[in-house]
């Protein structure tokens, strides 16, 4: 058995990875080729595998601290408004 990336002639991405026997009969599915290397979501660039760059992680929010933040805001903005009205 052997490792093959299915890649999409399109645009060379690898879409899966499969294992399949050597002398298979097995065929690609339609606008694919099988090919020796890569991961998937990998994209062939001619002569190689190109590995895309990971996508940065999003920080954790702290929601609670936000809630008082904004509770703190609106808490200002209605003596803003109370001091305008007075004035």
């Amino acid at each position: 058995m052997a490792g093959k990336s299915v890649v999409r002639e399109s645009d060379g991405l690898v879409i899966n990875r499969i294992e399949i026997e050597k002398d298979s009969t097995w065929e690609c599915p339609k606008g694919c080729v099988l090919m020796d290397g890569g991961e998937i979501g990998d994209t062939w660039g001619g002569e190689k595998f190109i590995t895309p760059e990971p996508k940065p992680v999003e920080p954790e929010r702290d929601l609670i601290k936000e809630i008082d933040v904004l509770t703190a805001e609106v808490e200002q903005l209605k003596t803003d408004v109370s001091d305008l009205k007075k004035g």
